[in-house]
């Protein structure tokens, strides 16, 4: 009758619900046990839902305030860090680490770009003029030929040099083909400009090779419009922060997802919105070599 098939139905999907939920437990005590991660971070290793994602690295809360305290002054007046600005990122139970993931997939497939590159010198590295990237004229609204295909626009105040050429460098090697860093310092403080000094003179190389510009900006919305006015050198424009680095997911370039999406408003994506996964210092104590 079509009351014991339904009754058979719901029993059926009682039994399979218990045993995905029985399977869900213990495939979580397996992983915690012989990997110390918890099950969420094999979720985020391996359900990105997008074709790249953005890996937001913060290292420890303890570095985190301390930089946020000098570079930005963001301070409340008990000159702790404002919590609201911090966010609602995960501290472990240690009080270290933004999460506990380890971001080893990330390291395994680019790691190798770049001990090659901090090895190697300007002299050393193959640098040709950029030919112009042309799309058919009949999909594209705009400038067909274009400079670049995608760039990242950012700003950076107070960051550590060699992290500086690590974003830099990331960037390049997943497609992207030019950076707009903003230098967030004030040319009028005799402080700032010789902040100003450092980084023009310590990017000099990525400048001159036409593969960085520099602008100095009042703050991030004023650096952002100022790259914004760089629209039409390039198809698409990744707005990240520093510390955020984006990575394909099932290839070792952006370029073969966006260019079927490339083309007419209205006919393809304005933009698209990116997973993000926060992570700390990847269980790492110190800087691997």
């Amino acid at each position: 009758s079509l009351e014991d098939a339904i009754d058979m139905v719901t029993r059926s999907g009682i039994t399979f619900c218990l045993i995905c939920l029985g399977g869900y437990v213990l495939l979580s005590v397996y992983i915690q046990s012989s990997t110390s991660e918890p099950l969420s971070c094999w979720v985020q290793k391996y359900w990105k839902g997008s074709p790249f994602v953005v890996n937001h690295y913060k290292q420890t809360s303890a570095i985190l305030e301390e930089h946020y305290r000098e570079a930005w002054g963001l301070t409340n007046d008990a000159g702790a860090v404002e919590a609201n600005y911090l966010g609602n990122l995960h501290i472990s139970e240690k009080g270290l680490d933004w999460n506990d993931c380890r971001d080893l997939d990330t390291a395994t497939r680019f790691g190798a770009y770049h001990r090659l590159v901090r090895n190697l010198s300007w002299s050393e590295r193959d640098l040709r003029p950029a030919q112009e990237v042309c799309l058919q004229a009949d999909r594209i609204q705009g400038p067909r030929c274009r400079p670049f295909f995608a760039v990242v626009d950012t700003a950076i105040r107070g960051e550590r040099i060699e992290f500086v050429r690590e974003f830099i460098e990331h960037h390049f090697a997943v497609g992207f083909g030019h950076i707009y860093m903003g230098l967030n310092y004030n040319r009028s403080i005799e402080t700032e400009r010789v902040k100003i000094d450092f980084y023009e003179g310590a990017l000099k190389h990525y400048v001159d090779a036409g593969l960085v510009t520099l602008s100095v900006c009042a703050n991030q919305t004023d650096a952002h419009i100022k790259h914004l006015r760089h629209g039409n050198s390039t198809f698409w424009i990744a707005r990240v922060d520093f510390d955020e680095f984006v990575v394909p997911v099932a290839t070792e370039s952006i370029v073969p997802t966006l260019l079927p999406l490339t083309g007419r408003y209205q006919q393809v994506p304005l933009q698209l919105k990116l997973s993000r996964f926060q992570y700390g210092s990847s269980g790492l104590t110190g800087y691997p070599a």
